[in-house]
């Protein structure tokens, strides 16, 4: 496939079309609907999108906050761009966690940022992650966050994050065999993870699972 990066989403398109022709799968229109959907007009903005998640999959306090600064500046670039908005929601959601940020400053940011994305992208499964991870982790709703976990899943069944947080409630819950397996589905996603990988281990142990 060649093309050039101001067409790299009508590019992704005609990938994963072809891909599934080959494999004879056949499309729902709610399926094209969503391969062929360009989360922005500006390229730029993208740029500062893949940034800000490349650096938040370190989880390191110095890249949390380089990640912050760059969904921040995709969102200044492109205002109606809902991924962007969702990924400085999830940011939100990991920095008491890793940075020590006062709770009641920054999960009412992200809850904010979450329904602004949902605003803009009804359908958007890393908006409902967030929602998720915000229920579960500043107001003790398992309920409402499995839920929104699952909706998150029936969206979009390959961001592994998802599966990650829906783990961990899971975990909490001391439903320790359901936690591995959500778990391994984000490793099946995202098998280099160290994240994934690490909270695999603590889930297999909990589970008794001691030689995994």
């Amino acid at each position: 496939f060649k093309g050039q990066w101001k067409d790299i989403f009508i590019l992704r398109a005609n990938i994963t079309k072809k891909i599934a022709a080959k494999l004879q799968t056949i499309l729902s229109p709610e399926e094209i609907k969503k391969i062929e959907n360009e989360p922005t007009q500006d390229l730029e903005a993208y740029d500062y999108y893949l940034l800000g998640r490349n650096s938040w999959n370190h989880r390191s306090s110095e890249e949390l906050f380089k990640a912050k600064s760059f969904f921040e500046k995709a969102i200044d670039t492109d205002p109606e761009f809902a991924l962007a908005y969702a990924g400085l929601a999830q940011c939100y959601i990991t920095l008491p966690m890793y940075v020590s940020w006062r709770p009641g400053d920054a999960y009412p940011q992200a809850m904010t940022l979450a329904l602004k994305a949902l605003e803009l992208d009804s359908t958007l499964a890393e908006a409902y992650t967030a929602l998720g991870g915000i229920k579960d982790s500043y107001y003790w709703d398992e309920s409402g966050a499995v839920k929104d976990f699952k909706h998150a899943i029936e969206l979009n069944p390959n961001h592994s994050t998802t599966y990650h947080w829906y783990s961990e409630t899971l975990l909490y819950s001391g439903l320790f065999r359901e936690s591995v397996e959500m778990i391994s589905l984000a490793l099946k996603i995202d098998p280099l993870s160290p994240i994934f990988n690490s909270l695999y281990g603590l889930q297999s142990y909990y589970d008794n699972q001691k030689d995994s």
